[in-house]
């Protein structure tokens, strides 16, 4: 009789407490294993952006430096004397470059930077005419060219693909706020300095300093140098 007894309590499951110690203890651990699920996919997602963030400022800072190192010393003559192409303000930048694009087109490129107004925000646009008289002065499918002193005006953004003549482009989208600056002296006697504005000057600046603003992204404050800055 004791043996049959014992047999019995040996064999008997759980009771209904330790089952719902043992299903609390279950949840509790579904509970930290989603979270930590969760967490990782969220820091995932965010390297993942962060990382394109990269690429993408890379490729931008890349281009402006090639095009700036690329500056091509070239004169005209307007009615305040002789005066070199290189013109900037605080949110546009415009220079004489050799080509931009690998396309098999050699000779010279008048290049603007300027930030523009957008659905989203501002946006850092691209524009370049080929340096050619008959270009400058516009056509059917080319806008005439003016200094950036002279036509403020933005792109209209409506030129598929890349043209070997006039093409324009966004670079960057939702910017906050675009901030250049100019280092150098415009006379022999005075000090150089950083000035807002570079317009109707003999020669181009020594520095050319660059701030990109986004809300989701940290721009680094960039230095670029003109190699045939005079």
């Amino acid at each position: 009789m004791n043996a049959r007894m014992g047999q019995r309590l040996h064999c008997r499951g759980f009771t209904l407490i330790e089952l719902l110690i043992a299903l609390t203890v279950l949840t509790l651990l579904v509970g930290v294993l989603f979270a930590g699920l969760r967490m990782g996919d969220r820091a995932w997602s965010a390297v993942e952006k962060k990382s394109v963030d990269l690429a993408e400022m890379r490729l931008v800072w890349g281009f402006i430096d090639n095009r700036i190192r690329d500056f091509q010393p070239i004169y005209h003559d307007s009615i305040n004397g002789r005066q070199i192409m290189f013109s900037g303000v605080g949110d546009a930048i415009e220079f004489v470059s050799s080509s931009s694009y690998q396309n098999g087109y050699g000779g010279y490129y008048i290049i603007r930077l300027q930030l523009i107004p957008g659905a989203d925000g501002s946006r850092l646009a691209l524009r370049q005419w080929l340096y050619q008289p008959s270009v400058l002065e516009g056509g059917e499918d080319v806008p005439e060219w003016k200094a950036l002193t002279e036509d403020g005006a933005a792109p209209r953004l409506d030129h598929e693909g890349v043209n070997v003549i006039y093409s324009e482009a966004v670079l960057l989208e939702k910017v906050d706020t675009l901030s250049i600056e100019y280092w150098g002296a415009t006379d022999i006697t005075e000090d150089a300095a950083w000035q807002g504005e570079w317009r109707e000057k003999i020669k181009a600046p020594t520095l050319i300093k660059i701030k990109i603003k986004q809300d989701d992204t940290d721009w680094p404050e960039l230095l670029f140098a003109p190699i045939n800055s005079v």
